[in-house]
């Protein structure tokens, strides 16, 4: 009795051919969805520390403003 086949698929392929293939194709989707995801949150992360280190940026600029405004130029 010949294998059953999937209507569509070619004759040389069996079923368990054609869902290894499936779930290969299934795991290398998932494995570049998480790549794609770490990459983002590598650029979330990367963008969170560059907005901190301007946030401090203003603050000591702001800082130095107000000093040199009463004329405490020469003080930290």
């Amino acid at each position: 009795m010949p294998e059953s086949r999937e209507p569509g698929t070619p004759s040389s392929l069996s079923h368990s051919e054609t869902s290894r293939r499936s779930f290969d194709k299934a795991v290398d989707d998932a494995t570049q969805a998480i790549e794609q995801a770490r990459a983002q949150i590598a650029r979330s992360k990367s963008l969170g520390q560059s907005e901190a280190a301007q946030s401090q940026e203003i603050d000591r600029l702001s800082s130095e403003h107000e000093r040199f405004a009463r004329g405490e130029k020469d003080r930290p």
